[in-house]
């Protein structure tokens, strides 16, 4: 066999089959027809029989005589695997969102499996991180797949007591709030409001989106829109009209709004991106 060269452990029958470029460099084989020098090529043992060497910081002054590291680089491990992590009690999980409220961060998990039942899980759960996670409520949601935490305006009325006791003025207050969406394999995938005074999710609006298996929410032009991306069937893209989601307008929705949300032709989704063009300005959706 040949040994080192492009043709390493590859039979060698007669002397030229190892030498050439693509073979060993010069004198070529022995006379065992075992190529007996290789110059140019090094042969590393495998496995290799004992463990490589640390690699210690080099300054590449070879290069860059002004390459330094930064002074707040870390020299400790990324992640410290220690007494300070803490288990969340909870099985089945397909998916997390986290968000930030008064100071304190929030995290919802979407529980798809029910391991007791062996069948799918029926609700999801919400924890504070304190920093142990702190089961805050469950919210009714069969098989979620993904969650999603987003911020959007939201519009809601609000009630005055007019002067001289001449009832109630009431008028429409929009502000920016903080919204979570869950994709459920059976049922409804719910749309919820944060409610930071109450810490708690209160159910806005339940979407008919059996089969969901992803969520984009993103904002162009000023106005919301929240994706489903579907299992078997085409995506929905929902619009928001400031109170919540429509789908594709149909009879039961002109009467209220005359602009709805869209079927998208892309069956078997399980995620989807927004993209933004800098060279042309274009918006696009993967």
């Amino acid at each position: 066999f040949c040994r080192g060269g492009g043709r390493h452990r590859q039979p060698c029958l007669a002397d030229d089959d190892c030498r050439g470029p693509v073979g060993c460099s010069e004198p070529g084989c022995g006379d065992d027809g075992v190529c007996t020098e290789a110059p140019a090529a090094i042969v590393i043992p495998s496995p290799q029989r004992e463990p490589p060497s640390p690699q210690y910081r080099r300054l590449h002054q070879a290069q860059d005589p002004f390459f330094d590291y930064s002074p707040r680089m870390s020299a400790g491990v990324p992640i410290e695997l220690d007494a300070s992590s803490y288990a969340v009690p909870a099985v089945g999980a397909a998916g997390l969102a986290t968000w930030e409220s008064g100071g304190s961060t929030f995290m919802v998990l979407a529980l798809y499996f029910d391991p007791d039942t062996q069948d799918l899980a029926a609700s999801s759960a919400v924890y504070a991180l304190n920093p142990a996670p702190v089961e805050l409520q469950r919210v009714e949601a069969r098989g979620a797949r993904d969650a999603l935490a987003f911020s959007m305006a939201f519009a809601e009325q609000e009630c005055r007591s007019a002067s001289g006791g001449g009832g109630e003025t009431c008028g429409t207050k929009e502000s920016r709030q903080q919204f979570v969406a869950l994709a459920c394999a059976e049922g409804p995938s719910p749309v919820l409001r944060w409610d930071a005074g109450l810490r708690t999710l209160v159910r806005v609006q339940d979407v008919e989106a059996a089969g969901a298996r992803g969520l984009l929410a993103v904002e162009h032009q000023g106005t919301q829109y929240l994706l489903y991306a579907m299992d078997g069937n085409a995506s929905q893209l929902m619009r928001w009209n400031g109170s919540h989601f429509l789908g594709v307008a149909d009879t039961s929705t002109l009467p209220k709004d005359t602009a709805g949300g869209q079927l998208v032709g892309a069956s078997e989704a399980s995620a989807a991106v927004a993209v933004h063009d800098n060279a042309t300005g274009g918006d696009y959706l993967v």
